[in-house]
């Protein structure tokens, strides 16, 4: 099977710089593609991308699980 992907050499990313929301997800994620080609309407083809999760004061940690192929997160929130 071949890969849509380039071939790249390691480079730097910059960790503050270009990442957006993520479509479905709740506020605080935020992710930065990486590469890949990505067809979403027919569920084919891959990406790599940086997954952030920007955590509110009031939230100490994250509970996720698997569902397959996504996950599901919900704060544990402090009182």
């Amino acid at each position: 099977m071949s890969t849509t992907k380039p071939h790249l050499e390691f480079a730097s990313v910059s960790m503050t710089e270009g990442f957006y929301p993520v479509p479905g997800y709740p506020p605080g994620f935020t992710e930065k593609i990486l590469a890949g080609g990505l067809d979403e309407q027919n569920g084919r083809g891959n990406r790599t991308r940086l997954l952030r999760i920007d955590l509110a004061p009031s939230v100490r940690s994250l509970s996720c699980t698997s569902t397959g192929r996504r996950y599901i997160c919900s704060p544990a929130t402090s009182s």
